[in-house]
């Protein structure tokens, strides 16, 4: 394609998307200000894994009304998860606590979380 003599070629945007073969559960949760990290290894990545790992951080920031949590936008990581997982009773005390905030569609979530691993 040409415009006045000059030659203009069309770049294709492409994205991606990959494909897991095998799924684990690797939660991470890093307080970066007091230099404190949690982290569970679980075998299954399921909505109740996650929600496990959700009430385990609360209970171990007793003491925090409000707790910010970064994530994707992953099927499971929203707050009906909880409810599920505990029953509305159950859940209603830690939804309160619970301020959520999703990264936009494509981004890269790992970012944060490899950011925070390798500042041991």
């Amino acid at each position: 394609m040409s415009a006045g003599g000059i030659s203009l070629r069309m770049i294709a945007k492409q994205d991606y998307e990959y494909r897991r073969c095998d799924a684990r559960g690797v939660f991470a949760a890093a307080e970066p200000t007091a230099g404190r990290r949690f982290v569970q290894a679980r075998k299954h990545r399921t909505r109740a894994d996650f929600a496990r790992f959700m009430r385990d951080l609360l209970n171990r920031c007793p003491q925090a009304r409000r707790v910010h949590v970064v994530l994707d936008n992953l099927n499971t990581h929203n707050s009906k998860l909880l409810i599920e997982t505990f029953g509305p009773k159950r859940a209603a005390p830690l939804l309160k606590r619970i301020v959520w905030h999703h990264t936009p569609k494509r981004a890269s979530w790992l970012n944060m979380g490899e950011i925070e691993i390798t500042k041991q």
